[in-house]
């Protein structure tokens, strides 16, 4: 497969690999919300240390099977959710969470 870029860009928002920095604010936007969180396949986070851990793990994995990015507004660069795609093979799964 040809690899992957590592940023894309529309006239509004950008998609880019996440950081670590950014456990701050996907913490304090989505990952403890239960609302938002019981439409994805983990539970709320208790602290921001689970957070950062998810995106040590998310990190390490990047461009290999997996290929999550950060929803960012170009204006700002503020974050606004994530987007994760899942290759197994031909086929691709895609999930997203937004804040």
């Amino acid at each position: 497969p040809s690899p992957l870029p590592v940023r894309l860009e529309s006239e509004r928002y950008a998609l880019r690999p996440p950081r670590r920095e950014d456990a701050a604010w996907i913490f304090d936007d989505y990952a403890q919300d239960p609302e938002v969180t019981r439409y994805l396949v983990w539970s709320p986070h208790r602290e921001r240390g689970e957070t950062e851990a998810f995106l040590a793990q998310t990190l390490d994995g990047w461009g290999e099977r997996r290929s999550p990015w950060v929803i960012e507004r170009r204006v700002d660069g503020r974050g606004l959710g994530m987007l994760d795609c899942r290759r197994d093979g031909p086929q691709a799964e895609l999930g997203y969470v937004l804040a």
